[in-house]
């Protein structure tokens, strides 16, 4: 437990505290104090031993690609062999996440991913009340099926690039009936051997999911032969290769509140048709114009994020946004869909409190390239130069889909007010990188800004740390310097 050092040093340590005052040690309050300090001990050791397996991270592949060092393969050996203190450890994992264990037949190191990969798989069957497994690149193998079966707690599970095993028989498929998961996201997986993902597909228990995600077209023709209504909240595919099917998928989800469909340009001009009594508590609605005119008249759908799409915006075509049953507070849109037409967003969502817009820095000529702070001014510019002025709007963001300059505050506030502030002058939400929010404080009468913590505090506390000898330049009011501090810099 304590590896360090070897434990008789503790023991030497321990022993000079019993007999350094002789005279003392019987006195009623040492032992009142000692006692106190043993029960803190073991409070404190049952408290932090479970936190400290509360998430395992087991990883095949360093950054060199080569074999990576395995910290977790003493413990899991120790829970496959029976020993009582590992599988109380086991016990108390919570989140598990595989990565890079996928390997090439032949391959140096081929017997390493293979062998740990099995030690490790028998090892969750263990972890009784793993509530969270994540396989990134990784194969699912026979011992990883088996280990499922006992996994009664385990309520989510994301499948990211993953491959079968050649060797699966059917009867370890029929593992996966037993489990009750409420969240199920399956990306990139089958593309290049299909063989076997139906038959992974069909035994999914689909009773019991209420938050799915898979560009997996095979998995959607699953959820369409549904023999009984599906449970669905949350649903997000990445295409769709037949509108009847998806038609079919959403007529089965009465309970779905939020649904987000990719980019539909395989589907050209065909249109969706959906019942209108379908989706009945639908709040949530991100997908192409085209899917939008399908679904948006007369259901509740308050959120809405245009997803971008081949070819041009029909003409006049934000006019479905009018057509909410419920009306439209969030709109995110592309870029070029609002420099087009700025003036009939407010006219359709007169109602917008946040608006989103996206600009595609991915698929854009070498001249449109957003590759510094400079280009980033001018397409502020660009996009808002014919807004009209609206003051009911309390927050905008401007996604780039990455980062530039993350640490360059100074610019953010330049450009709040300067280019933002004198169309929307109501604000009180500013973003313009991801990793940073800025807010207008009443009591101070000032823009403050604030690290989104949960998704990117740790790579901003990195970055002030990499760049602490150039924050006079970056800063605002001393917010990177106070970072720094806090960062241990």
């Amino acid at each position: 437990m304590l590896p360090s050092i070897p434990n008789e040093i503790y023991f030497e340590i321990f022993y000079q505290i019993k007999f350094r005052i002789p005279t003392t040690w019987v006195h009623p309050s040492v032992k009142r104090d000692l006692s106190n300090m043993a029960l803190v001990c073991r409070f404190f050791c049952s408290v932090v031993l479970p936190w400290l397996f509360e998430r395992l991270g087991i990883t095949g592949r360093n950054d060199e690609e080569q074999f990576a060092h395995q910290n977790h393969a003493k413990l899991c050996r120790s829970v496959i062999n029976g020993d009582v203190a590992a599988r109380t450890m086991a016990r108390n994992v919570k989140s598990c996440a595989f990565s890079s264990w996928t390997y090439e037949e032949n391959e140096q190191n081929e017997w390493c991913f293979r062998e740990f990969l099995s030690l490790y798989s028998k090892s969750i069957g263990y972890m009784s009340n793993l509530h969270e497994l994540s396989l990134t690149s990784t194969p699912i193998t026979k011992d990883l099926f088996k280990a499922l079966g006992n996994l009664s707690n385990l309520n989510t599970l994301h499948l990211m690039q993953c491959e079968l095993a050649e060797d699966i028989a059917k009867k370890y498929f029929r593992k996966l009936s037993n489990l009750q998961l409420k969240t199920l996201r399956i990306i990139h997986c089958g593309i290049d051997d299909e063989s076997q993902w139906p038959e992974f597909f069909s035994h999914v228990n689909l009773k019991t999911i209420t938050d799915l995600e898979t560009n997996s077209w095979q998995f959607c023709e699953v959820l369409a032969e549904a023999t009984e209504p599906l449970v669905l909240e949350r649903l997000t595919i990445g295409f769709a290769a037949n509108l009847t099917i998806l038609s079919t998928i959403l007529s089965s989800c009465p309970a779905l509140k939020r649904f987000k469909m990719g980019p539909n340009e395989m589907l050209g001009k065909r249109q969706l048709a959906l019942a209108v009594n379908a989706l009945p508590h639908l709040e949530r609605l991100e997908a192409p114009l085209s899917i939008l005119n399908a679904i948006l008249p007369g259901r509740r759908v308050s959120t809405v994020n245009i997803t971008a799409s081949e070819g041009p915006t029909p003409e006049n075509g934000l006019q479905i946004l009018s057509r909410s049953a419920r009306p439209i507070t969030y709109l995110a849109l592309p870029s070029e869909i609002y420099e087009r037409d700025p003036h009939n967003v407010w006219t359709y969502c007169p109602h917008l409190r946040t608006l989103k817009i996206q600009f595609n820095t991915e698929n854009c000529d070498y001249d449109n390239l957003i590759q510094d702070d400079e280009d980033i001014e001018s397409a502020l510019s660009d996009v808002l130069r014919d807004s009209p002025v609206c003051r009911s709007l309390t927050s905008i963001i401007f996604d780039f889909n990455q980062s530039w300059n993350i640490l360059f505050i100074r610019c953010h506030l330049r450009w709040l007010l300067d280019i933002v502030l004198p169309y929307f002058p109501g604000l009180t939400e500013f973003q313009v990188e991801p990793a940073f929010k800025w807010t207008y404080s009443q009591l101070e009468a000032e823009w403050k800004p604030e690290v989104v913590w949960q998704e990117h505090g740790e790579s901003v506390l990195q970055w002030v740390q990499l760049f602490q000898e150039e924050l006079d330049n970056l800063d605002h009011d001393g917010f990177l310097k106070r970072l720094l501090v806090a960062s241990g810099g």
